[in-house]
């Protein structure tokens, strides 16, 4: 089972360009979006499960979060879903421990 997480805000959407008249200006209008994270545990399978917050995750929120998707999918060894893949973020060191169990 693969863990981990992405964010998007609506830098994404922006255009800097448009077209519009010879000779005038062309109006660029932004609208804000707020950041959105999404964490989320999939399989070979697919997708497992996930959560999302609004702005990003910080290291409470993000260990309520897998601790919550954890108890309901992981199971002991040799069974699927008995081990869990993070990446290298930092995020992921600060309750290593708790997460071990």
């Amino acid at each position: 089972m693969f863990g981990d997480e992405t964010a998007m805000d609506g830098r994404a959407l922006r255009r800097r360009r448009g077209w519009g008249v010879i000779g005038h200006r062309v109006n660029v209008i932004e609208l804000f979006h707020p950041l959105i994270s999404v964490l989320a545990l999939y399989t070979y399978t697919g997708f497992a499960c996930w959560r999302h917050v609004e702005g990003a995750f910080n290291v409470g929120t993000f260990l309520e979060a897998m601790t919550s998707m954890l108890d309901d999918i992981m199971q002991p060894w040799p069974l699927p879903n008995s081990i869990l893949i993070l990446d290298n973020c930092g995020i992921h060191h600060a309750h290593e421990t708790l997460l071990r169990e």
